[in-house]
């Protein structure tokens, strides 16, 4: 297959689309009245999920709860075309490939507003956690059109908690492996016309060598993890809403040093703090019954720091911060057409104390069409322009189809599109490496695969390929020595999700990813990539019960960026939620309750069998 069948595909869902429409079946509803199945990630405006053509995972605060676990990377090990590679145990980088993609290449946001820092371009998942999170999307494929730079691979989208009518407290406290120590609280309320939440959380471990136990590393490198957060929203007439969100983190983690010719060695003195914060104020407002108006202004800040009183290379001081104002009309144009429109303006700042002070400003401009033509199908494309103070302007484009093949049969998804990435200041200005002759690197790709449901049996299915093509990729030139556009890439892959509800609380899932990531160059696979990924979960939700989860990982056939093979691994991880009043209830948790022996990454530790138990309380008064 190839992106020409793809672009095929599409054509043809549209075309047949239009012509039942004009044959006079039914059209469907609105385009802007959604139901509760809405994603707010994968078009500009939110959509119904079976009028969306691109690949996307949605992990519901039901399932975040029945997964036991607080932390972010955990949650999306299970998800398709999702890789974390995390090395050393709790506080270690924890890195994330998307359909093959490098680290850089997926964006971050949290309500809107993107955590990928201007040094890097990327984001350090280790520190961000789930407890007052109300759900993730996961958006596979190159979605610059909608996003701009950092979002070649794809966009992970996490929505905080709202407060719900009446008043609602929560609480929960866990101990367990590794000296841990956990504890988070959220009181949330609200009423017609005014909602709020509040939560705040701290957890500490004394862990395990983040350098290799297996290599005679012991010393223990602790870690320390407080946050706290707050949403507020507020009615406006009868469909307008303002909201403000806030959350911030403070984390120390004790690292190890690295002895060339020898790897990751214990440093007992080498630590890390990161303190970060996001906030965002949003209104939603209705101009006129056809024309919603949407407009965000948002902040993200980190401030790294490395400590080591023995090696001047383990001290660091790192600054970042991006401000964001965007724009948005939502125009009902007609009965089967929206047309978003907008534009938006962000500032990137970084700072690396002793290498570089840069600042760039992104100006961007953008439209998404969606036709939707109810059980028919649906159709979408966009068009961005970004404008890069440093490095020039860079449009993409993307369009989507889907095809419903009978009244309650399987649907026919594709999507095409085109990504871009600024090259990072790191790339641009760092001491002995940066380039600012750099231009930014670029991504084609497509998708196409044929989903089903069931809604009477309980039973989903959805088979993918996709294919992704990366140009002009920063990579260390031996013949400048610095930074240059030299390596390419290629991605090819498919993904199978099947889903079952064996009873009204039981539901089985099983997703397995391939994926073949090649260096055009040298036609060796990327580094740290899978070829192989297979996640099954049992999940036991809603009231009345025993609640939990089991999940089996199975990740295999990967290398190191030397060509050296990594270790495959197994993982059982299982939660329980056990009642014991109305109110209140036991947990357990326990991860890799085989205690498999590997290192997910070469010369760091991955820990054994760890569990901890605790409690959760509930109260809600209406």
């Amino acid at each position: 297959m190839s992106a020409r069948f793809c672009r095929h595909l599409v054509l043809a869902a549209a075309l047949v689309s239009v012509g039942k429409l004009a044959s006079g079946q039914d059209a469907g509803p609105d385009p802007l009245t959604v139901r509760e199945s809405v994603l707010v990630t994968a078009n500009l405006a939110p959509t119904e999920s079976e009028a969306v053509g691109s690949s996307v995972t949605v992990v519901t605060r039901a399932e975040i709860e029945a997964r036991g676990t607080t932390s972010l990377p955990e949650l999306l090990r299970t998800v398709c075309g999702v890789d974390i590679v995390q090395g050393g145990g709790p506080g270690s980088a924890a890195s994330v490939f998307l359909r093959g993609s490098n680290s850089s290449h997926t964006l971050v946001l949290v309500d809107g507003v993107r955590l990928n820092t201007p040094t890097t371009g990327g984001v350090d998942l280790a520190d961000l956690r789930v407890d007052q999170v109300e759900r993730i999307e996961v958006l596979r494929g190159p979605q610059s059109s909608l996003y701009g730079s950092e979002a070649m691979g794809g966009v992970i989208s996490i929505l905080t908690r709202r407060g719900a009518p009446g008043l609602q407290a929560d609480a929960s406290a866990e101990a367990g492996s590794l000296g841990l120590g956990r504890w988070s609280v959220g009181v949330g309320g609200g009423g017609e016309r005014f909602d709020w939440h509040v939560s705040a959380g701290r957890e500490h471990l004394d862990g395990v060598s983040v350098a290799s136990e297996q290599a005679g590393n012991h010393e223990k490198d602790a870690y320390t993890n407080t946050r706290g957060a707050a949403r507020i929203g507020v009615r406006l007439g009868e469909a307008g809403r303002l909201q403000a969100s806030w959350r911030a983190l403070d984390a120390t983690a004790d690292l190890d040093g690295f002895t060339f010719g020898v790897g990751p060695t214990d440093d007992p003195n080498f630590s890390q703090s990161r303190r970060a914060q996001v906030g965002a104020v949003e209104l939603e407002v209705p101009v006129t019954p056809w024309w919603r108006q949407t407009v965000l202004v948002g902040v993200s800040d980190e401030q790294l720091e490395g400590r080591d009183p023995d090696t001047e290379y383990n001290r660091y001081d790192i600054a970042n911060r991006t401000s964001d104002v965007l724009a948005r009309a939502d125009l009902q144009l007609g009965r089967v057409h929206v047309l978003s429109v907008g534009a938006s303006f962000e500032r990137r700042t970084g700072v690396v104390r002793g290498g570089f002070d840069a600042r760039a400003d992104v100006g961007a401009a953008f439209a998404s069409s969606q036709w939707t033509w109810g059980e028919i199908g649906a159709l979408t494309a966009a068009v961005r322009r970004d404008d890069h103070s440093v490095l020039g302007g860079h449009t993409t484009y993307r369009v989507t189809g889907v095809r419903r093949l009978g009244e309650a049969g399987p649907r026919l998804h594709a999507s095409w599109g085109t990504g871009f990435k600024a090259p990072s200041f790191n790339d641009l200005y760092y001491p002995y490496y940066g380039n600012p002759d750099l231009r930014p690197e670029e991504s084609r790709g497509w998708d196409a695969g044929l989903a089903w449901e069931s809604a009477a049996h309980g039973v989903s299915a959805d088979l993918s390929y996709f294919s992704s093509d990366y140009d002009h990729l920063i990579a260390f030139d031996w013949s400048t020595f610095r930074a240059e556009n030299v390596a390419r890439a290629e991605v090819r892959g498919w993904e199978a999700q099947v889903g079952a509800q064996v009873t009204r609380r039981l539901r089985a899932r099983v997703a397995y990813t391939y994926t073949d990531a090649e260096d055009v160059a040298t036609g060796q696979a990327l580094a740290r990539r899978p070829r192989h990924k297979l996640a099954a979960t049992l999940l036991v939700t809603g009231p009345g019960g025993l609640s939990g989860s089991v999940t089996w990982l199975e990740v295999r056939d990967r290398v190191e960026s030397d060509g050296t093979p990594m270790d495959a691994y197994s993982r059982l991880d299982a939660a329980a939620q056990l009642p014991l009043l109305d109110w209140l209830e036991a947990t357990v948790r326990v991860e890799n309750a085989l205690d498999e022996d590997y290192e997910e990454l070469p010369g760091y530790t991955s820990p054994g069998r760890t569990i901890a138990v605790g409690f959760h309380l509930r109260l809600a008064r209406k």
